[in-house]
């Protein structure tokens, strides 16, 4: 049997370690034999083997971070790759859901419902607090664990920021006309307010839960103001709103109206509305080739009149002015040719008309002056004087003739009691007419007129449609209905828009006091001039002032607007290419103002005390008014933190991938090192 030569008292030693969870043999480092007299034979004698600890176990052995007991059965659940991939699973889903919300409705409506909601930053919590504790999991941590630790550091300083951004950061809007200042931006959180008349606090409740939980009769909000005495019921809620006229038949007086459709059958509804004869303004619509109008037919014996043929028209005819009157219905005609050599007496009243110009093809030229070119289309209009008791008082009114709503009234202090239209005479220039004639009773005809004079006739039924007389083949008309007392009445009325959208909120609002007396309204957050619309009411011996309008935040500077310019495409005026804004920012600093001009672009927004502005779009208006510019204005204090983080997680991620190579060297010759102090010492 070998014999094994081992000093007296030396110990067997056994499986030190794993190596990829293999063992080891165990090294025998046997100091040397100083006599080899003392050496003794032995047996040689097998080596024991005892099971190590596995790694994971060693390390919750010396990890100061991990508590003992259940506790640490927490620690490690909660610093897990199981829970992990829970957690990020959840998070691609809810990511998944979002991106569909944001593409099939709006952004806004991906927000309230998942981006913005308290259980999404429950959920980026659970993530960070799993990161942190699978990273505290490894301690102590190697080295070659460098870029593990850094990536890791990354995530959590973008989850810290993004939660930062979310619970304070902000975003509002801004609208500008040209030389408009402001010094507050409009969120989109909103809020309705009641205010009791002569007081100066003003009760409100925020509207979120009324926008996105559709109140209706059967599922009302009530909330409750103790301090006023009263509970506002809120069962009715448009996402978009505007003011529609709506006829009713119940008007005191006789006024007959009728409501006019023209279909086709390729193109659908050409044109709509509403005549009404003795109504100024409303009697007439004009459809470009020609005019829809409507006149009452008071017996047999009007009818007759209106229903026959306009008389000859003689060389030289310059047409005829018809005047309408507001109080009565009833219309003059004024021969023009016979207004421009004196005044023509309007029958039954102190006044008269007098022609003094008449152009067969005028225009508008670039001075915005009214001039007349033969080579251009005709285009007939005349300029006439009102006169009382032989006294001008009304000075160049204008009418075209193809053109009735292009006719001008200037501003006096005294308004003409009638509506003037031109009819011009024989010859182009003259439009088609078509006319409607309501009664007598609930009879309905109608009678078209060339623009060369020739007429014709027919009848009419209500909801029955006809082809369109004197209009291009394929046009039906249609009367639907025929008021005999009509009222035309504006009501709020829902408009169709985009779910998850808002435009102009409306809200139909109960309330209701102590002693049960009520009072209903529909509160719409803007009036028809664009402005916060404001309603008083009455409730029982007080009253009360109702607005819905958004929350502002004050920025401490002040915006304005000196320019807006609009750049087109060449040659396509109606496709913005960009557009940009002049503006001037003044900032009040103690008794001092510091003013900063700058130009803010579609792609270059302005950095101003932490806020950041950006040109995001505009409102075009009509001509002669300054044009809107709208301002996207966000703070948003966690940016900085995200961007330090994610360039901590790509370079934690660098070194992970590229690094490791290093890092084992590095590792390496510290080791080498420490054993070589060690043996030294």
């Amino acid at each position: 049997m070998a014999k094994n030569r081992v000093p007296a008292g030396a110990a067997k030693t056994g499986v030190k370690e794993r190596t990829n969870g293999k063992p080891r043999a165990a090294e025998h480092r046997l100091p040397p034999v100083a006599d080899p007299a003392e050496a003794v034979p032995v047996e040689a004698v097998p080596l024991e083997y005892t099971e190590p600890l596995p790694i994971s176990a060693a390390r919750k052995r010396r990890n100061p971070f991990r508590p003992n007991g259940f506790a640490g059965r927490i620690f490690d659940f909660l610093g897990s790759l199981q829970l992990a991939v829970i957690l990020l699973s959840i998070l691609g889903l809810v990511c998944i859901a979002g991106t569909i919300y944001e593409s099939s409705y709006t952004a806004r409506l991906a927000q309230r419902l998942i981006y913005r909601t308290y259980w999404f930053d429950l959920l980026l919590t659970a993530i960070f607090v799993n990161v942190v504790f699978a990273t505290l999991a490894r301690f102590p941590w190697p080295f070659i664990k460098t870029g593990f630790l850094i990536t890791h550091l990354g995530v959590l300083t973008i989850l810290v920021g993004s939660l930062i951004s979310h619970r304070y950061g902000v975003e509002g809007q801004m609208m500008l006309q040209e030389g408009q200042s402001k010094d507050r931006i409009q969120l989109s959180n909103s809020f309705i307010g009641i205010q009791e008349v002569g007081s100066p606090v003003r009760h409100r409740f925020d509207t979120v839960e009324v926008e996105w939980g559709q109140p209706s009769p059967e599922k009302p909000q009530a909330y409750e103001f103790k301090e006023l005495g009263l509970k506002a019921i809120v069962d009715g809620f448009y996402p978009d709103s505007d003011f529609e006229e709506i006829w009713k038949n119940d008007s005191p007086a006789p006024n007959p109206a009728v409501r006019f459709a023209i279909d086709n059958s390729g193109m659908g509804r050409i044109a709509e509305g509403w005549l009404a004869p003795g109504m100024v303004g409303r009697d007439r619509t004009n459809l470009g080739p020609a005019t829809i109008l409507a006149k009452a037919a008071k017996d047999e014996e009007d009818l007759a009149r209106l229903l026959a043929p306009p008389p000859p028209k003689t060389e030289g005819d310059m047409g005829t002015l018809e005047l309408t009157f507001a109080d009565s219905g009833r219309s003059v005609s004024i021969d023009v040719g016979r207004a421009m050599k004196e005044p023509v007496p309007v029958e039954a009243t102190e006044l008269s008309i007098l022609v003094t110009e008449r152009m067969e093809a005028g225009y508008l030229n670039e001075a915005g002056i009214l001039a007349e070119n033969p080579d251009r289309s005709p285009n007939p209009l005349v300029i006439f004087d009102v006169l009382k008791n032989g006294t001008r008082f009304l000075t160049r009114q204008i009418e075209f003739a193809n053109f009735p709503d292009f006719g001008s009234m200037h501003d006096r202090e005294e308004q003409a009691p009638f509506e003037a239209v031109y009819r011009s005479g024989s010859g182009a220039g003259r439009g088609a007419e078509l006319l409607l004639i309501l009664g007598p009773g609930e009879k309905l005809h109608w009678k078209a007129t060339s623009g060369a004079g020739a007429s014709s006739t027919g009848t009419l039924e209500v909801g029955k449609s006809i082809p369109a007389p004197m209009l291009t083949a394929g046009m039906m008309l249609t009367v639907d209905p025929f008021l005999q007392n009509a009222r035309p009445e504006e009501a709020l009325v829902e408009r169709p828009i985009k779910k998850g959208e808002f435009g102009a909120k409306a809200a139909h609002i109960r309330l209701v006091n102590n002693a049960g007396a009520e009072v209903a309204l529909w509160q719409s957050m803007f009036d028809r001039q664009g402005g916060y619309e404001e309603n008083r009411i009455t409730l029982g011996d007080k009253q009360f002032t109702v607005v819905y309008q958004a929350d502002f935040l004050p920025l401490g500077f002040t915006i304005q607007l000196k320019d807006f310019r609009l750049l087109h495409y060449p040659g396509a005026t109606n496709r913005p290419m960009s557009y940009e804004s002049d503006v001037k920012v003044l900032t009040q600093t103690g008794t001092e103002t510091s003013t900063r001009d700058v130009t803010i672009l579609m792609n270059e927004p302005l950095d101003h005390m932490g806020y950041r502005i950006f040109q995001s779009s505009y409102q075009d208006i009509p001509k002669g008014d300054p044009q809107i510019s709208i301002f996207s204005i966000a703070r948003d204090p966690g940016i900085w933190t995200i961007y330090i983080g994610s360039i901590v997680l790509c370079l934690g991620i660098a070194i992970m991938f590229y690094g490791k190579p290093y890092l084992k060297k590095i590792e390496a010759r510290w080791k080498a090192r420490a054993k070589e102090a060690f043996a030294s010492s």
